[in-house]
């Protein structure tokens, strides 16, 4: 996937570092979020390789960010800005 999304070595590095923290929620396998999150880089929702950085923190606490995680899986307008700023991490 990250040859098919064209991404540069800062977003490869970046995932590399949050994929091991990626668990399933509810009815997303990780494969899914996977596929989701690379959906969003070609969108244009994931814009930066902060902002996997960011959903690194989020996932690490991926019990207690669990419902936001969802929505933000199950809402394609939701940005990582949001996410964070729904989890109470300030971006």
């Amino acid at each position: 996937m990250m040859d098919k999304y064209e991404l540069r070595p800062s977003y490869r590095s970046e995932f590399y570092y949050l994929e091991p923290v990626i668990r399933p929620i509810r009815t997303f396998s990780s494969r899914q979020i996977v596929q989701a999150l690379f959906e969003r880089i070609g969108y244009r929702v994931i814009r930066s390789a902060k902002d996997f950085r960011t959903l690194h923190k989020i996932f690490r606490d991926t019990r207690r960010n669990e419902d936001e995680i969802y929505n933000f899986l199950t809402d394609p307008d939701m940005s990582i800005k949001d996410l964070a700023n729904r989890t109470g991490l300030k971006k």
